[in-house]
């Protein structure tokens, strides 16, 4: 009985998929803490680029065009977490704060429905 190559390669693809997964499966909180600041690295690449090419385009070089993007998002970045961050703490902080009163409103809604 012969063996053909491309079952023996098949066979292999199989053995290594299967120690991967299960290399996927042991280690999947150490694979989270690599790819996600990879994930978020990328996300950032892809929607800054088209600004940086823009800039290029008009005339900016490359690596000004990016220290130009990079210094704008910190200054927007700033910006909200002085102007719009404590806004929408303080808004949260009410909100967690009335919602007893919207509990006992609801309640009593609801027992005069019954009625």
């Amino acid at each position: 009985m012969r063996i053909c190559k491309g079952y023996i390669k098949y066979i292999i693809w199989i053995i290594i998929s299967i120690i991967a997964l299960y290399f996927f499966y042991r280690n999947a909180n150490k694979i989270k803490e690599i790819l996600l600041p990879l994930l978020v690295s990328v996300i950032l690449a892809y929607l800054i680029n088209p600004i940086v090419t823009y800039l290029e385009r008009k005339g900016i070089k490359r690596v000004q065009s990016i220290i130009i993007v990079y210094f704008l998002l910190m200054i927007v970045l700033s910006l909200f977490a002085i102007f719009i961050f404590p806004v929408i703490v303080n808004e949260i902080s009410n909100l967690f704060k009335m919602i007893p009163d919207y509990v006992s409103l609801l309640t009593y809604k609801i027992n005069n429905i019954k009625k």
